[in-house]
C-alpha cells in the first residue's frame, strides 16, 4: 500500500493533516520534522493520536495507541539533507502523497532560505518516492495584496512548478493566512503569523512577570501597527478541511490557492480580545516612538506583524472556498469564538510554562552525583541525558547549579550533559586556581571516556573553556561563550560598575581578610527595587529598570558565594587569580567555532566587552540578545536551548537561525 509523507516542522498543521490521513485512509502516514523540533516528538504524536480519535468515523472502531503507531512514523530530517537517512527513505517508498509545510515566516530571508533549501530537496526526490502528487503549503503573507507571487513565496511557487513537470508530478501550492489551533505547541508552532504573536506574548509576559510580577497591573504593552491595520485568521481544522477538499480534486493540480477567511479582523480587536486574555492591557500604537523597551521586545519576537496586519485578498480567499465547496460562514467565527479559541491556547500556554518549571525542579533532585578524587579533594559532578555527543557547562565561580535546570531539561533531549558547581570556596587553606579548574575539566572527561566535546561556558566559565583548548585542543568539538566576563587588560573602560566594585572588593579583602565578615553581611541580602509603577510619565525609563531586575527566583541564589566567611575571602582569591590570567591574549590560537552571546542588560559582563572578545577570536557568531539580563540561561530557557542545538548541529554553519530572528545579531 502506498505511503503518506508530510515534511515540515509546522507542528499543529502537521498534527492535523497526518491525525487525518490516519483516520479517513489505511495508509501509513511518515512525518520528517527537524531534528531540533524531533525533541517534542511525544507531544507531536499525541496530539496526532487526538485528531485521528477526533475524525475517525466510528470512534467504536478506533485503534488504540500501539495499532496507530504502526501505521505512523514521526522521524527526524536531519540538517545535512533528507538524503542523509537512506534507511528512511527505502521505509517510505512508495509514497505517492508528498506533503511539504514549512510553515515558517518567509519574511525572514535566511529562514526562507533554509525553507527554500529543504523543499529544493524534497523535490529532487519525488522520483526516488515514487510520487504522483505533491502538495505545498506555504504563507500568503510573502504575497502582495493583489495576490501575485513576491519574493521568496514566489520563488517556492516557482521551484515546486519546475520541478514537478520535470518529474512529471502533479502538485498544488496552498497559501493561507493565518492558522490558529486550540493546541498550542511551542516547537515549530511560531511561524504562521498570529501564533508567533501568541508565543512572543508568552514569552514575554512570562519573563517580565519573573522579573516584576506586577508590572502588567500598571503598564500597558503595546503592539505597534498602522491604524487600519487587519489580520485574517482561519481555524486550523477548517483550513486543512478546504486543502484536503481540494487535494482531492484532479482539477485543482497545476495551480496556486489560497486559503483563508473571506472576513478580516480589526487590530484593535484582536488586542483587546488578547489583551483581557493575557491579562496585559495590550494596546495598539501607530508610531514606534511610542514603545518602550518591554514593547520592542514584543515587536522583535513578532517579526511577521508588518505581513501579517496587511489587507490580505479575500476575494482569492472565496475562490478557494467555492472551489472546495465550502460554505464562507463555515470559516468565520465571531468575537466570542475566538475568545473561547484564543483562552484555550493561553490555557496550554501557561500549562507548559508550569510544567517546564516542575521538569527543572525534578531534575535538581534525580540527577545522581558521581564524585571522583582531584588530588584529596572530591570532586562532585552531575551527568544528564543518554545519547548525543556530550556538552560540558562551564558554571561561573562560585555558583549553584539552580541557573541551569531549566536549560539542562532542553539539552539533553539531544545531548549528554555534564554539570558541576567549582570547587575550593570551602577549603580552609590556599585557594584554588584556574589551573586547578581547568584540569578538574580533564579529569571529568578521562573518567566519563570522553573524548571530545562541546564546552558551555557562563560569565567566568569561557576563560576556563579557552584555558582547556590551549591544552586539550583535540577534546573540543565547539565552544560556546555565554555573557563572558574576560578582562581586557587594555579595554578596562569596558567593565561593568558590577566588576570594577568586585575587583576593589576582591583587593580588598586580599590586603584585610579582617574585613570577611563585614562585607558577607553587606552581601546577605538581595537589594531591594525601588521601581515606580504609577509613573506614566516616563514609561521608557520604567520599563528599563524593570528589564535590568535579575529573575525573583534568582536574587538570592546570586549571592551564594559571600554565605560564610571561608567562601567570601575564598572566591575573592579565585577571582583575583582568574583576572591575572590573560586568556584574550592567547585568543588568535584557538580554532574551533565560537559561539559569543551577549545581553543588553548585562549588569556583570557588557555586551561591548564580548563585542570586543569577538574581533580576537579567529572563528566566532556574535548574538546580542536585546532586554536581557546576565541570567539569559534562565530567563529565554527555550530561545537559548534553540540557538545551542543549532549551533552544537553545525557549528560551522554561521547563520542566522529561525530562533535568531528576534535578536540583535552580528556575525563575525
Amino acid at each position: 500500500m502506498a505511503n503518506i509523507l508530510i515534511a515540515g516542522s509546522d507542528g499543529l498543521l502537521g498534527s492535523q493533516l497526518a491525525g487525518r490521513f490516519l483516520a479517513t485512509s489505511e495508509h501509513h502516514v511518515f512525518w520528517l520534522i527537524d531534528e531540533i523540533s524531533f525533541a517534542g516528538a511525544d507531544e507531536l504524536t499525541s496530539l496526532v493520536h487526538r485528531v485521528y480519535r477526533k475524525n475517525v468515523a466510528d470512534p467504536s472502531q478506533a485503534s488504540g495507541p500501539e495499532a496507530l503507531n504502526a501505521r505512523f512514523t514521526l522521524a527526524p530530517w536531519s540538517h545535512k539533507g533528507i538524503d542523509a537517512g537512506p534507511k528512511n527513505i527505502r521505509n517510505m517508498i512508495p509514497a505517492e502523497e508528498v506533503w511539504f509545510i514549512g510553515g515558517e515566516n518567509t519574511e525572514d530571508i535566511l529562514n526562507a532560505q533554509t525553507i527554500l533549501k529543504q523543499l529544493q530537496d524534497l523535490l529532487s526526490l519525488l522520483p526516488m518516492l515514487g510520487a504522483r502528487v505533491f502538495n505545498c503549503v506555504s504563507s500568503i503573507y510573502a504575497r502582495n495584496e493583489s495576490g501575485s507571487a513576491k519574493g521568496i513565496c514566489g520563488t517556492i511557487e516557482e521551484e515546486v512548478a519546475r520541478q514537478c513537470r520535470m518529474h512529471s508530478v502533479g502538485y498544488r501550492v496552498f497559501h493561507t493566512s493565518s492558522l490558529v489551533g486550540e493546541d498550542h505547541i511551542r516547537s515549530g508552532s511560531g511561524g504562521h503569523d498570529v501564533r508567533q504573536l501568541l508565543a512572543a506574548l508568552d514569552d514575554v509576559i512570562g519573563e517580565v512577570q519573573e522579573r516584576l510580577p506586577e508590572y502588567f497591573d500598571f503598564q500597558a504593552l503595546r503592539l505597534l501597527a498602522r491604524q487600519d491595520a487587519v489580520v485574517n485568521l482561519i481555524p486550523m481544522d477548517r483550513a486543512v478541511d478546504i486543502m484536503l477538499r481540494l487535494a482531492q480534486q484532479e482539477g485543482a493540480l497545476g495551480s496556486c490557492h489560497s486559503i483563508g477567511s473571506p472576513q478580516n479582523m480589526p487590530v484593535k480587536n484582536l488586542c483587546r480580545m488578547l489583551g483581557k486574555i493575557y491579562g496585559a492591557n495590550l494596546t495598539m500604537v501607530t508610531d514606534a516612538q511610542q514603545l518602550n523597551g518591554i514593547d520592542r521586545l514584543l515587536a522583535q519576537r513578532f517579526s511577521a506583524q508588518g505581513a501579517a496586519f496587511g489587507q490580505s485578498a479575500t476575494t482569492a480567499f472565496l475562490e478557494s472556498l467555492g472551489r472546495a465547496g465550502v460554505a464562507p460562514e463555515s470559516v468565520t467565527l465571531d468575537d466570542k469564538a475566538w475568545q473561547k479559541l484564543f483562552k484555550a491556547i493561553r490555557e496550554k500556554q501557561k500549562s507548559d510554562r508550569a510544567a517546564r518549571n516542575a521538569r527543572a525542579v525534578e531534575l535538581s533532585k534525580k540527577l545522581a552525583p558521581r564524585t571522583i578524587d582531584r588530588k584529596g579533594d572530591p570532586l562532585t559532578y552531575f551527568v544528564a541525558g543518554t545519547e548525543g555527543d556530550y556538552v560540558l557547562i562551564l558554571n561561573a565561580l562560585g555558583q549553584g547549579l539552580d541557573f541551569w535546570y531549566r536549560l539542562i531539561d532542553q539539552l539533553m533531549r539531544r545531548h549528554r550533559v555534564i554539570i558541576w558547581e567549582t570547587r575550593g570556596l570551602e577549603w580552609d587553606t590556599g585557594a584554588l586556581k584556574l589551573s586547578d579548574h581547568v584540569e578538574d575539566i580533564h579529569a571529568i572527561l578521562q573518567q566519563e571516556q570522553v573524548a571530545a566535546c562541546h564546552l558551555v561556558g557562563w560569565c567566568t566559565g569561557p576563560q576556563a573553556a579557552a584555558e582547556f583548548y590551549f591544552r586539550w585542543p583535540e577534546a573540543v568539538l565547539s565552544m560556546v561563550f555565554l555573557n563572558s566576563a574576560f578582562r581586557l587588560s587594555d579595554h578596562l573602560d569596558l567593565e561593568t560598575i558590577y566588576a570594577n566594585n568586585l575587583v576593589k572588593l576582591c583587593n580588598t579583602l586580599r590586603d584585610h581578610p579582617e574585613m570577611a565578615p563585614s562585607v558577607m553581611r553587606s552581601l546577605s541580602a538581595p537589594p531591594a527595587n525601588d521601581i515606580n509603577l504609577m509613573d506614566e510619565t516616563d514609561s521608557h525609563n520604567t520599563a528599563k529598570q524593570v528589564l535590568t531586575l535579575t529573575n525573583v527566583d534568582l536574587r538570592t541564589k546570586v549571592l551564594a558565594p559571600y554565605r560564610t566567611v571561608k567562601t567570601t575571602l575564598n572566591y575573592s582569591r579565585q577571582i583575583l587569580d582568574l583576572i591575572s590570567n590573560p586568556t584574550v591574549d592567547q585568543a588568535a590560537r584557538v580554532d574551533p567555532s565560537i559561539l559569543i552571546m551577549s545581553c543588553e542588560f548585562d549588569l556583570v559582563a557588557a555586551p561591548a566587552k564580548s563585542r570586543e572578545a569577538a574581533l580576537r577570536f579567529p572563528r566566532n557568531k556574535l548574538v546580542e540578545l536585546p532586554g536581557a539580563t546576565h541570567y539569559s540561561i534562565y530567563d529565554r530557557t527555550e530561545m537559548v536551548a534553540t540557538m545551542l542545538l543549532r549551533f552544537f548541529q553545525d557549528p560551522e554553519a554561521v547563520t542566522v537561525t529561525e530562533s535568531e530572528r528576534q535578536l540583535a545579531v552580528t556575525v563575525q
